[in-house]
């Protein structure tokens, strides 16, 4: 596993790599990173087939890891959501053989999480894999 963290705009990697971000279980996805990437990634119809959904977990579609930590929008999550809903996308990456993924410091703008806390549960769930992860910042 390699974590590399650029300042870089995460949507250099569009099409690149797959992504990776936090959702609500009630895919409201209407503030943050998670507007962009649910509108480049036609993200909304496809969770809306879904129906409703619980959390932590993680659901993968059209190239994208949607990391679900929480129940609602408005809610924040905890590590321990953030770090199962990591562990359901590593069984994920491990299916799929995705080896890249490129995702923002994930939990830590409006969710409020810390980066550095957010950083050790990564290399702890994701320590025996070979996946290369780049994390972008502005």
């Amino acid at each position: 596993m390699r974590i590399v963290e650029l300042k870089k705009d995460l949507f250099h990697y569009f099409g690149k790599k797959a992504f990776v971000h936090c959702i609500s279980a009630d895919y409201a996805m209407g503030a943050g990173i998670a507007v962009p990437i649910a509108d480049r990634f036609s993200l909304r119809p496809i969770l809306d087939i879904q129906g409703d959904h619980s959390y932590p977990d993680c659901i993968f579609a059209n190239g994208v890891f949607n990391l679900v930590t929480k129940k609602n929008a408005s809610d924040k999550p905890t590590y321990r959501d953030l770090e199962k809903s990591l562990e359901r996308m590593k069984v994920l990456v491990k299916k799929s053989g995705i080896k890249d993924v490129a995702m923002p410091r994930i939990g830590c703008g409006l969710d409020g999480l810390e980066w550095i806390k957010v950083r050790e549960i990564i290399e702890k769930v994701f320590v025996d894999t070979n996946i290369d992860i780049v994390v972008c910042y502005l």
